[in-house]
């Protein structure tokens, strides 16, 4: 199977994580690891990284997202969280904070299958493009191939929104590129319901990553419309 040596961690905080649903991803190919507790997770995860995160909660709450906090100041490996809250606002924040996905309880076990695997689809197609898929923009060099950022030699440790995001207003260098459009072609949501914080958030954690990296690439605020990336004299 083409899942076989991928490594899922689930971290099961309400300890109902439904098993046929765990039963369908270890058929898939998928090895489970599960955890009760997060410094269980931890310690394991220090050991041994794995290839997916799935964050499994009653309701999400500010200790969910400190987890999901944690876990990006460590690493960029796919998260999904599965809660029975259905909020919008929980999504939003929990995608900010560089969740790869929200599901909401109840769901049929073939759903978390369909969308872990798409992920994985999606990282496997960017792993698998032309390894001279690159290119340069200041001092850093974006490589599409290997998901990954450089400042001269030092690689920018980025999730995979603010990769996204960086790359978009890169392919748009030559004009503002406004939150509306952003939500819509990045994250993927109807601006009408949503607050734009998200990308606010997601910005002001690329700059900061920018210029520690010292690289002379900058993220400008139009204010009242949007965003345009430029190069510092």
């Amino acid at each position: 199977m083409q899942n076989i040596n991928k490594l899922i961690y689930i971290i099961d905080i309400s300890r109902d994580m439904e098993n046929p649903a765990i039963v369908l991803l270890k058929n898939a190919g998928f090895t489970i690891n599960l955890f009760t507790n997060a410094d269980d997770f931890f310690r394991e995860f220090s050991i041994k990284p794995c290839d997916f995160i799935v964050i499994n909660v009653e309701t999400s709450d500010r200790n969910t997202f400190v987890l999901c906090s944690e876990i990006r100041l460590q690493s960029t490996v796919p998260i999904i969280i599965i809660s029975a809250a259905d909020s919008e606002e929980d999504r939003v924040t929990a995608i900010n904070l560089g969740c790869d996905d929200y599901v909401n309880r109840p769901f049929p076990p073939i759903e978390l299958l369909a969308r872990i695997s798409s992920i994985f689809r999606r990282i496997d197609f960017e792993s698998n493009k032309n390894a001279e898929y690159s290119y340069a923009f200041g001092t850093l060099t974006i490589n599409l191939r290997r998901h990954e950022v450089k400042s001269g030699l030092d690689l920018i440790h980025l999730t995979n929104k603010e990769f996204d995001v960086l790359s978009y207003l890169i392919d748009n260098k030559d004009r503002i590129v406004s939150r509306n459009e952003m939500l819509k072609n990045i994250w993927g949501f109807s601006y009408d319901t949503v607050e734009t914080r998200a990308i606010d958030d997601c910005i002001k954690r690329l700059r900061k990553k920018l210029s520690d990296s010292r690289s002379n690439v900058f993220v400008e605020t139009v204010r009242g419309y949007g965003f345009r990336i430029t190069l510092k004299d």
